[in-house]
């Protein structure tokens, strides 16, 4: 008898955006790499979906039985929520999507580069009317037995920047999440999706770092984490047993910075603030790679408080790590982060 054996590079993970909510993509045709249902492969560690579903066992007497039931015991999909983590390299055109994903809020430019403005909305989207961003994940097994969920959003995108790991390229980690059952007998042809060129953050590309106008020296970046927390809410129908929507900001946005700085009379004044009118020491927090308006642009700029910050590093470099957290002064923008990667989404 033949034995065929396959190794996780022959799975692939396809993430494609819906058009209509609670409609999933079809298996080859709507994994184009066009605009509404644009699509591609996308290049990350292959992990194991989370199908979350429910086993049901009685929580009382079986009937006289001493040994739990077999007929008592129920499997079902209903109100479920599938998880997967996507993680690996962040490149320019799947970083986007996942932007959109998780801030749920964008506006994009019209002409090459296509920069895309994300900021939190605020009021969330009516994903019921399609509204915002979801879409279909499939884990694509070298098989007819792939795996679909419909509905998927990023619940958190977390995002690390260090010299020393990964030869000095941007990683990213989403967290997804989608709703209702999975279609477990997908059969997806890749040969019509977009699988992008190299297209890297490296952290020695980082243009600007600054905090209140002060430009800061960077040694490492090891977070940078959005995170809309959203929760399954309400009924679909009585039929279905899919949640009806997700509910965004629960308790509320956040958005934090780890950042190791060198120890200087910026940081030693951020420090020396902090610890007595912690206050006082909010502003915009300025994060950038290459130049505005054109292919490869990455900014952030958050209204943050300086957290207190760790004891100082005495290392090969005197260095001092520093958390920022996003804030709202009901008068500038709390996120804004601009990409562009000269990909028209009609968005």
């Amino acid at each position: 008898m033949a034995v065929t054996v396959y190794t996780k590079d022959d799975v692939d993970i396809l993430l494609g955006e819906q058009a209509t909510f609670g409609t999933v993509l079809a298996d080859i045709a709507d994994f184009n790499g066009t605009t509404p249902e644009w699509g591609e492969i996308v290049d990350c560690e292959i992990g194991v979906l989370d199908t979350d579903v429910k086993t049901r066992e009685p929580n009382r007497s079986n009937s006289g039985n001493r040994i739990l039931l077999a007929q008592n015991v129920q499997h079902d999909e209903k109100g479920t929520m599938p998880k997967f983590t996507i993680q690996g390299d962040a490149k320019k055109h799947t970083l986007a999507g996942l932007l959109y994903g998780v801030v749920q809020n964008v506006s994009e430019a019209v002409g090459t580069p296509f920069e895309k403005t994300f900021t939190f909305a605020s009021t969330q989207p009516d994903f019921t009317a399609n509204a915002g961003w979801f879409g279909t994940l499939i884990v694509k097994q070298p098989s007819s037995l792939s795996q679909k969920v419909r509905d998927m959003i990023v619940r958190k995108l977390t995002l690390s920047c260090e010299p020393e790991n990964n030869q000095g390229r941007m990683q990213m980690t989403a967290e997804l999440i989608g709703r209702g059952a999975v279609t477990r007998d997908s059969a997806p042809n890749t040969g019509v999706l977009a699988r992008y060129a190299q297209s890297f953050f490296y952290f020695h590309d980082l243009k600007v770092a600054s905090f209140v106008g002060n430009t800061i020296y960077p040694l490492s970046i090891p977070k940078i984490e959005i995170t809309n927390n959203a929760l399954a809410i309400g009924q679909k129908s009585a039929t279905s047993g899919d949640f009806l929507t997700y509910a965004l900001g629960a308790p509320s946005y956040s958005v934090t910075f780890t950042i190791r700085v060198l120890w200087d009379t910026v940081s030693a004044g951020l420090k020396n603030t902090e610890a007595t009118t912690p206050a006082s020491q909010a502003g915009a927090l300025i994060l950038s790679w290459g130049t505005d308006n054109t292919d490869g642009y990455l900014n952030f700029t958050t209204y943050c408080k300086v957290d207190a910050p760790s004891p100082d590093a005495y290392g090969p470099t005197k260095a001092v790590d520093f958390n920022f957290t996003m804030v709202d002064d009901e008068v500038n923008e709390p996120f804004t982060c601009v990409i562009a990667d000269a990909l028209d989404r009609a968005w």
